[in-house]
């Protein structure tokens, strides 16, 4: 997802994903990532709103 906000232009990917284990590892192209399944109130308001407007998680 692309956004242009007042002061900034991101891009930002995120998908819904499906595991039969938390021992999922990333490779070294992922430096921070967490996993959420649902709104948490720590997230930046730049992402939380755009995981609302997706309506995967409420």
């Amino acid at each position: 997802m692309s956004h242009f906000w007042p002061t900034a232009h991101t891009v930002t990917t995120y998908y819904r994903v499906e595991v039969d284990s938390d021992k999922v590892k990333l490779d070294e192209q992922h430096r921070d990532y967490r996993w959420i399944n649902k709104m948490e109130d720590d997230l930046h308001p730049y992402l939380a709103e755009m995981i609302k407007n997706t309506g995967i998680l409420r």
